[in-house]
């Protein structure tokens, strides 16, 4: 795969056959290079992309719903835009969109850490995709989230371990396997699932979008312990 005249995979098999301090050397010698330089090493002119542009982490918030749409069901509740609407309906018996904000694809006009007007027990599937970090309270947030799920109900949810700064000032967290079981704790179970690697992580931190680097990159679901993306849960509540 080539970006520019730039080799991608060359470059990382020659990478690793380097002596540590090489690496570390290099690596920060491209992080100046990309920070102060538009035409730097992996900045150079691209043609047209075939496809729309779209970040390693969402390809991975993709992956994951994609995952999870057949347990996705019954009354359905998306919070923060209506990005899976066309995916959902398939499976929902009902779906409702659910946002701070007035926009035309809102269902719901609420503050998730204080939704008084949903009733509770009000939902079978809630998906929540990159929205808690945007939240001062996470807690109450998820707290909310289980109110309103009805018995045995699911919430699915990705949250951003490592992500550039972005809508500010609203951008308050990003989160840990810990953090989150943590934070669904009042769940009966909880499964997490890491999506990202140090390659992806790398390529991330650069700001290389998706359609810029090979397939066996973009999806590669190979997790680290230490440097993922993204974090999907899928957390039931408890039955009466």
């Amino acid at each position: 795969m080539k970006i520019g005249s730039f080799h991608i995979k060359s470059f990382l098999y020659w990478v690793k056959r380097r002596p540590f301090f090489i690496k570390r050397r290099l690596f920060f010698y491209l992080l100046l290079d990309l920070a102060n330089k538009p035409n730097g090493l992996l900045y150079k002119p691209l043609a047209e992309p075939k496809t729309p542009s779209i970040s390693i982490a969402r390809v991975y918030v993709n992956s994951f719903v994609s995952s999870c749409l057949k347990d996705i069901k019954g009354d359905v509740l998306e919070v923060g835009r209506s990005i899976y609407s066309a995916e959902l309906v398939d499976h929902a018996t009902s779906y409702k969109c659910l946002d701070i904000d007035c926009f035309p694809d809102v269902d719901i006009v609420a503050d998730i850490q204080n939704m008084s007007h949903v009733s509770s027990n009000a939902y079978n599937s809630i998906l929540c995709t990159q929205v808690l970090e945007h939240v001062k309270n996470p807690f109450k947030a998820v707290s909310e989230l289980h109110r309103i799920l009805r018995p045995s109900g699911k919430l699915f949810l990705t949250v951003p371990f490592q992500n550039k700064i972005h809508m500010e000032p609203h951008d308050y967290w990003r989160f840990t396997e810990f953090s989150i079981a943590h934070l669904l704790s009042a769940f009966q179970r909880v499964d997490i699932f890491k999506y990202g690697n140090t390659v992806t992580y790398i390529l991330y931190t650069l700001n290389i979008k998706a359609p810029d680097i090979s397939t066996e990159i973009k999806l590669q679901e190979t997790s680290d312990d230490r440097f993922y993306i993204i974090l999907g849960a899928v957390a039931q509540k408890r039955d009466l």
